[in-house]
């Protein structure tokens, strides 16, 4: 394929499998209303494999590898995206950005340069449910996440969901300089939700929500995380640097350090049914 294909209607692919074109920058497909089913989508490196940008669209059994974005939703609303996969893209396997009200409902997101699952730019109210992420962050520089939550996220849910053998943490949430110096563009990331996961044999931490550690970040807010596992990472099985935090039910052990680790900015930390050490740097 050399030109976008624009989807304005039910788009069912029977199966087939389309290529981008050698110098094909643009998205091979941009989903502007309707649905998009039932094929798998090539690329060489450059670009996005599925754009959605209409609200009230659906997306469902589309495999899409080797683009930068796999798929990118944005500027939309009300979109589902249900038994996709996304492979071997240079950024991120799944993105929503400037997109409110997203379902990745059991989507597989592997081998991505940076996240399997991005979560940015004033994405509101977004739900992965039983979707997985793993050996994402193959770019030698920078680290990947199996979810990342960063800078953006207001009003998510991660549940039921697994993340294991990527080269960051399994789960990334936090605020940091750009939620500081551009609120406007990122919006705030707060309201999170982490039930029932499983978080493992992740290089960095199981799971982070963090505030950054340069003057005057906003103190992310409002994290729950119940009953969920983060085992056998290389640092924490939790980092906690943020405020008004519920943990109900966490088995955090063995990692490679500690089974959570309270921060010096946290405050209103709530933790129960958590095994595995607690270290409380306040």
């Amino acid at each position: 394929m050399s030109e976008t294909i624009v989807v304005n209607g039910a788009f069912d692919g029977g199966g087939q499998i389309f290529r981008a074109g050698a110098q094909m920058t643009v998205p091979l497909f941009d989903v502007q209303s309707g649905s998009l089913a039932n094929c798998t989508v090539v690329g060489h490196g450059v670009g996005y494999g599925v754009l959605v940008t209409g609200s009230d669209t659906t997306i469902e059994d589309v495999t899409v590898s080797q683009f930068a974005r796999a798929f990118e939703v944005e500027n939309c609303a009300r979109v589902t995206l249900t038994n996709c996969k996304a492979r071997y893209c240079t950024q991120f396997g799944f993105n929503a950005e400037y997109a409110d009200t997203v379902v990745f409902q059991n989507c597989d997101s592997q081998y991505h340069g940076l996240d399997g699952f991005k979560l940015r730019a004033k994405a509101t109210h977004i739900t992965l449910t039983t979707c997985y992420a793993a050996h994402n962050g193959q770019d030698p520089v920078n680290a990947g996440d199996g979810v990342d939550v960063f800078a953006g996220g207001d009003g998510v849910l991660i549940e039921n969901c697994t993340f294991e053998n990527n080269q960051g943490n399994g789960i990334t949430i936090k605020t940091d300089t750009l939620t500081r110096d551009e609120p406007l563009v990122y919006g705030v990331v707060q309201n999170i939700t982490v039930r029932g996961c499983t978080c493992r044999n992740n290089t960095g931490w199981g799971i982070i929500a963090i505030s950054g550690f340069v003057p005057d970040v906003p103190l992310l807010r409002g994290v729950t995380i119940e009953n969920v596992t983060a085992q056998d990472n290389v640092m924490d099985g939790l980092w906690v640097n943020a405020g008004d935090v519920t943990v109900d039910g966490l088995t955090a052990t063995p990692n490679g350090r500690y089974g959570v680790l309270v921060d010096t900015r946290a405050e209103a930390v709530l933790l129960t049914n958590v095994t595995g050490d607690v270290v409380d740097l306040r």
